[in-house]
């Protein structure tokens, strides 16, 4: 496991993730300055447990509550 340059590979990994998603938005004809402002936000939200020293179950607390609350909007 030495032998592999995982930096490097996360590198590539996240350059081919973001020019996925700019492909996609080119050719749906996407809005690419909210898909940028999207990958920023989501990026930071991303790094912030780290940085904050708290646990990623509580981001996913923080995004999985809204989608539950528009969910159930739609069969009340």
């Amino acid at each position: 496991m030495k032998k592999f340059n995982f930096l490097f590979k996360s590198v590539i990994v996240i350059i081919l993730m973001i020019a996925i998603l700019y492909a996609f938005a080119i050719i749906y004809k996407g809005p690419i300055l909210y898909l940028t402002l999207a990958l920023i936000t989501t990026t930071a939200m991303g790094l912030l447990p780290h940085y904050l020293g708290v646990s990623k179950s509580h981001l996913m607390g923080v995004l999985i509550l809204p989608a539950i609350i528009i969910y159930m909007q739609m069969y009340i």
